[in-house]
């Protein structure tokens, strides 16, 4: 890897000075998951970390980082080599060493090393300096801070930069395991600055000028803003500090040697001739207190001096500047270092040379979907000679977009527009728009798409372009339409518009427009129902994803196929293809299709009848969804893992699983997974024995997503909502669902989505068989449904149906979140939020012991005369008893109103305070079942969708009690569950992020954990 495989700790700097005060806090905190030196350039944090690392008793892994790290596999590439080198052969990287060879990226490769080190045979400390040089970088970041959060105990990582790196580190703070030193605590104390200046000498006459810099001490002085140039009067301290300390030809190696970022002796050699660079560069190093010497041999120049050096190199003799930086461009592209060659054209003035080569690693990236090494490549640039460049400015307008960067990415392509418009260039005027269409159709922005589309058409039209050339430009057209066209709904011309475009595009046989056509030409026909031909084109594009590389994307196909193949009852072609979804997204790093896979693997055990691996696949995504805050998937696991709980009996994780899979799903929308989680309620409602319920919430399902759901989703709440008209003795009704599910899949999936409800709950399949519902569709459903029977859970046939008791009605009202009545199980439409009989009801909820009528009527019409208000009150306390059912629902007693107590209400609010008031009654488990009540009753703000005035003092009290009761369940369950006592005090500050009691119990938990870095410290 020639000079930039170097890993070794910097040694000792001439006449350094040891920073006894800095090193004691260092050594102090050694247990400490993560250190950070912040500071400006010239602050000696590198010369700190070499003599903390040289000091350690760990292996020390040592990596300066520079312009090529940004590209997450040449970091990690080298991270694994400097690990490999820190502990000497004593412990293989067998999984990083592995992922590299197969492409893995991101955070796919970070959490291979995670493995790796957590089977490390001794604690290490890994020392990444420089890091500021791949501060832009976002798939940098998340990749070092998976590494970062998951280090082994007794391990560090040490972080030297010169501004702070966006690093996700709250729980490393909270946990007291990250110690930070940053320019105040770097800067030279007097009694520093007179240690170095006895053993280096010199003039001190001008340091009180420096201000405690490091770099300007040394210099002799020098203000704290010559750092900031690299020209000027740096260069005359340079000058008189530094290089005349030495001899003539000595100042000339340096000026030569300072094109590299690691020096050799044998890169010495081919750059300054062949001699003993061994022993001369040691002589330099110990005469020139600004060469870092390394323990394995290498040196390496101070970032001020060495741009200095270039500048005076520069300056001196053009025929021997271009034979140094040919020569460094010849080592560069030797070991394949694409910023160092790069580099060394800048230098050269081989403008084209270097664009060539950043055009060349780009295009590389863009075949195999590498956004984030894609922009690290054209990052190597100026952003003036990537505009002049409009090839260059598509790539960089694609990378953005698919990046999730749509602003920059039209930027890019308008300037691409603007070039070729000035060129003539029609081609890429074409290319231009169809950008801009792609960006303004990502963004949601279906009529600009489309302007964009139009104006592409009527240049492709007019003007004669090669044959094949105009087929892929006409082809990502008519793709790009096709999708506009299906998002507007318009079915029948999208199909058209997709159809043709992959016609098109197959001519020339496999490309990656074809690819990205046939990918969504397979995720059109699943929404439209026709699987058969979904599949085929999905299968297609696989094999270009697969060719190409791309591994992010073949993961999304693959997690489509598997999904489509569920759907239809292969599990055999679903398990094979969802197995590799899992394992290339791990690889790719994408933890987004990662979770799915997991979810969707849960999904196919389930449907092969292992409740346990399907559970544990459920787990697998919900952690995952959690880490990455990705709430759709969230929402999904949830109520996947509770659909096992309650085929496991386990309806109290059931219960608590859904209630707050509901309350995510709430936050989303009215969407397909809030429809979804509804029917998991109704399941739970079944299997707690509440038919009528049951039936409210698969029908309130069914409402939702309608128009969105998919034919099967549809075919299996209908399966449910008849079982739960069975369980009310109506068999009519049942009947009606079971022949209209039966009837939806048929036309669609087929019979084995019923087949997989009937394997759960058999008893609306042996109704329709014992009366004769389409009997030769069910006995297929039957023997698929025997198939997947779930093997550790039994199935409960009812055999005696008994009229369910007719009683006056049981009204249901939750009043945390959005304001919610059911009556008998169904719900009750609201209405508007202005609706008084239902403002009235929940004020008189929230006063079970009642309310004098002045009252209720200044609350409900603060504006109006009192006379008004009060006839106000008497229709609407009318309307509320129509509403109840009852004449004697609401009594009036004393000139107050209250519920009648023998009223069949339930409230949340109630249920909530009954519950609070237990707990302060009870200890220990009692209390905790009592708290833990009230928590899972807590489901949102109080009245969260209303906006009446008198709202918002209840609405504060109820969210105080609850700070308070999340408060004392963390505290009575910290001494058995440290980890629930946490997440108890997070939520805490979800509710109020300054509560001091959270704070200081997340920092108790983290000092009373056995084993735990705090406990050491």
């Amino acid at each position: 890897m020639g000079p930039h495989a170097a890993f070794a700790t910097p040694g000792p700097a001439l006449h350094e000075v040891r920073r006894e005060r800095l090193l004691k806090v260092l050594h102090e905190q050694s247990s400490r998951a993560l250190v950070l030196l912040i500071a400006p350039a010239g602050f000696g944090k590198s010369t700190l970390a070499a003599a903390y690392a040289r000091e350690s008793e760990a292996a020390v892994a040592w990596l300066t980082l520079h312009s090529g790290d940004a590209d997450v596999q040449v970091l990690f590439a080298r991270l694994c080599a400097a690990l490999e080198s820190a502990f000497a052969g004593t412990h293989a990287f067998a999984s990083l060493r592995s992922g590299l060879d197969a492409g893995a990226d991101g955070v796919g490769l970070a959490r291979l090393l995670e493995a790796d080190l957590n089977r490390a045979p001794a604690a290490f400390m890994l020392i990444l300096d420089d890091y500021h040089l791949v501060q832009e970088t976002d798939a940098v970041h998340e990749a070092i801070d998976l590494l970062v959060r998951g280090i082994p105990e007794f391990s560090q990582i040490v972080i030297t930069a010169r501004d702070p790196p966006p690093l996700s580190i709250h729980g490393l703070v909270v946990n007291d395991a990250v110690l930070v030193l940053g320019t105040e605590d770097l800067r030279f104390t007097p009694e520093e600055v007179a240690a170095l200046r006895q053993g280096l000498g010199g003039d001190a006459t001008r340091d009180e000028e420096a201000d405690g810099w490091i770099a300007g001490i040394l210099l002799g002085g020098a203000p704290r803003q010559l750092g900031l140039s690299g020209a000027g009067p740096l260069e005359a301290y340079v000058e008189r500090e530094v290089l005349r300390q030495l001899g003539r030809t000595e100042q000339r190696w340096l000026e030569v040697l300072a094109v590299l970022e690691i020096i050799t002796p044998a890169a010495s050699a081919q750059l300054l001739g062949p001699g003993d660079w061994k022993t001369r560069l040691t002589t330099v190093a110990q005469r020139c207190a600004f060469v870092a010497v390394g323990e394995d041999g290498t040196y390496r120049l101070h970032a001020l001096i060495r741009a200095a050096l270039l500048n005076r190199l520069h300056r001196g003799n053009g025929r021997r500047l271009r034979r140094v930086w040919s020569i460094a461009r010849a080592l560069a592209e030797e070991r394949h270092d694409v910023p160092g060659a790069v580099r060394a054209c800048q230098e050269l003035g081989d403008s084209e040379g270097a664009i060539a080569l950043v055009r060349r690693a780009a295009e590389v990236g863009l075949r195999a979907g590498r956004w984030p090494a894609v922009l690290a490549s054209l990052s190597l640039v100026t952003e003036t000679e990537r505009r002049g460049q409009p090839d260059l400015c598509l790539i960089e307008a694609h990378a953005l977009v698919q990046s999730g960067r749509p602003e920059p990415a039209r930027l890019a392509a308008e300037s691409a527009l603007e070039h070729a418009s000035y060129s003539g260039d029609v081609s890429v005027q074409i290319r231009a728009l169809l950008e801009l269409a792609n960006i303004g159709r990502y963004s949601g922005d279906l009529s600009a798409a489309e302007d964009w589309l139009s104006a592409a058409n009527y240049l492709l039209v007019h003007t004669p372009l090669p044959p094949p050339e105009r087929r892929s430009l006409e082809g990502r057209l008519l793709g790009l339409r096709g999708v506009c066209l299906a998002i507007r709904g318009q079915t029948a011309e999208a199909r058209e518009a997709l159809e043709s475009a992959q016609r098109v595009l197959m001519v020339d046989g496999t490309s990656r427009e074809l690819a990205v056509v046939q990918n969504n030409l397979g995720a059109f026909y699943i929404r439209a129902g026709d699987y058969r031909a979904g599949r085929v084109a999905l299968a297609a594009s696989t094999g270009h994803w697969r060719a190409a590389g791309d591994r992010a994307t073949l993961a999304t196909t693959q997690l489509l196929l598997g999904n489509l193949d569920l759907r239809l009852g292969d599990l055999e072609s679903a398990g094979a293809a969802l197995s590799k979804v899992v394992e290339e997204a791990r690889l790719a790093g994408v933890l987004r299709i990662e979770g799915f896979g997991c979810a969707a693997m849960g999904a196919w055990h389930r449907a092969n009848g292992r409740i346990k691996d399907a559970a544990e696949w459920f787990d697998a995504s919900l952690r995952l969804a959690e880490d990455i805050g990705e709430r759709d998937l969230l929402v999904r696991a949830l109520r996947q893992r509770a659909e096992m709980a309650l085929l496991d009996h386990d309806l109290e994780l059931a219960r608590h699983l859904l209630a707050r899979g509901q309350t995510e799903a709430q936050r989303l929308g009215p969407t397909v997974d809030l429809a979804a989680i509804e029917r998991a309620i109704g399941r739970l409602q079944l299997a707690l024995g509440d038919a009528r319920r049951a039936v409210a919430h698969f029908e309130a399902a069914l409402g939702m997503a309608r128009q969105s759901w998919e034919p099967d989703e549809s075919a299996l709440t209908l399966y449910w909502l008849g079982t739960a008209r069975l369980m009310l003795r109506e068999a009519h009704q049942a009947e009606v669902a079971l022949r209209e599910a039966l009837r939806i899949a048929d036309s669609s999936v087929g019979f084995s989505i019923i087949a997989s409800a009937a394997s759960e709950d058999d008893r609306l399949m042996r109704f329709g068989l014992q009366t004769g519902v389409a009997p030769a569709d069910l006995a297929l459903v039957e023997r698929l449904a025997a198939r997947r029977r779930p093997l550790n859970t039994p199935l409960r046939i009812v055999t005696d149906l008994r009229p369910e008791r007719v009683d006056s009605p049981r009204f249901e009202a939750r009043l945390f979140g959005a304001f919610v009545i059911h009556r008998d199980g169904q719900l009750m439409e609201l209405g508007t939020k202005r609706d008084r009989v239902h403002e009235l009801l929940a004020l008189l909820l929230l006063h079970p012991d009642g309310l004098p009528a002045r009252t209720i009527a200044d609350l409900l019409w603060p504006e109006m005369a009192p006379e008004r208000s009060l006839h106000n009150l008497r229709m609407t306390v009318y309307l509320l008893r129509v509403m109840l059912g009852s004449k004697t629902s609401l009594r009036h007693a004393a000139l107050a109103y209250r519920l009648d107590p023998g009223l069949a209400v339930w409230a949340d609010v109630q249920a909530f305070d009954a519950a609070l008031a237990r707990s302060r009654q009870a200890v220990d488990d009692v209390a905790v079942r009592s708290l833990e009540e009230a928590v899972d009753l807590y489901r949102g703000p109080l009245l969260a969708d209303t906006g009446w005035l008198w709202v918002e003092s209840f609405r504060e009290a109820y969210a105080s009690r609850m700070v308070d009761a999340l408060l004392r369940l963390a505290l009575l369950v910290a001494p058995a569950d440290l980890h629930r006592s946490d997440a108890l005090a997070e939520q805490v500050l979800a509710l109020e992020p300054d509560n001091p009691a959270a704070q200081e119990l997340l920092q108790r938990n983290a000092r009373t954990r056995p084993g735990s870095r705090a406990a050491w410290n």
